[in-house]
Order: C-alpha cells, then structure tokens, then sequence
C-alpha cells in the first residue's frame, strides 16, 4: 500500500454532491426515478415518504417542471408522478402494491394509444401531403394547357 502512494498513485476522487453538474446529474436520475410505480411503491413501503425531509425535498424537486430543466427529461410522466407525490393522500395510497400495479398498467395502456393515435396521425399528414401534391400537379398541368391555348389564340 505504501509502495503504491510512494509511486504518486492516488485513490480516485470521488464527486461531491456541492459540484454543481453532478447534483443536476443526481436530481435529474433521481427526478425520472419517479417515473417508475415500483420505485414509488419501494420508497412508501419503507417510510420515505412519510419522513418531512423527503416530502420537502420532493417538493424542492418541482422546479423541474420549469422549461430550462424540463428539456432534460427522458420520460415526462415523472413529473405529472411528482406533482401527485405533493398530496399526502397520494403518497399513502403507494403503500399498496395493486396501487402501483394499477398505476404502471394505466402508463402502459396510454403508451400504447398513443403509439397507435400517433401513426393514425403520421399516415394521415402524410394522405394529406400526398393529396396536395396530386391536386398541385393537376393544377400545374391544366395551368399549363390553359397558357397553351391562350397563346395559340393570341398568334395569328
């Protein structure tokens, strides 16, 4: 061990949470966290979100909803989840496992209309796109045969 501090090899500097880019690194992780029903129910069953500290803290975290810090998100659902952790009530009910099942199934059924409404969505912009271009070129070409024959009749 000496033989290794003697060489100039020191331990690994391990990050502090004061270092401005690794809390938002740290917040962000654990703001999506929250997106996750079973990590909810996880900290309910063990107290957490009983504890003032926690629940002061979860309320410190909304400034994530402001758009500056939102851009950052991966899965916007964790902040509508941490809008709900404000309610005490809310925070109870995670306690009970077919609470967080019910909720997870809920998140699956909406990514999955949405999946769906968003390709009905897609195919008929683009029916649209397609259709404009079929009425443009109808267009193009009778404004071509009609500047046709007014040039005929205008020569003698």
């Amino acid at each position: 061990m000496s033989q290794l501090m003697n060489q100039g090899n020191l331990p690994p500097k391990v990050p502090s949470l004061n270092d401005e880019s690794v809390r938002f690194q740290v917040e962000l992780e654990f703001v999506q966290c929250l997106a996750n029903p079973n990590y909810l129910n996880f900290l309910a069953q063990h107290g957490y979100l009983k504890e003032n500290n926690f629940v002061n803290y979860l309320k410190y975290l909304l400034y994530w909803k402001e758009p500056e810090y939102v851009k950052y998100l991966r899965y916007p659902q964790c902040i509508y989840m941490l809008e709900l952790l404000q309610y005490k009530q809310f925070r109870a009910e995670l306690v009970n496992t077919p609470c967080a099942k019910f909720i997870e199934d809920q998140m699956l059924l909406h990514w999955q209309f949405y999946t769906r409404k968003r390709i009905r969505m897609q195919q008929a912009m683009m029916d649209a796109i397609r259709q404009r271009q079929e009425n443009q070129s109808t267009t193009d070409t009778t404004a071509t045969s009609t500047q046709q024959n007014i040039n005929m009749a205008i020569k003698p």
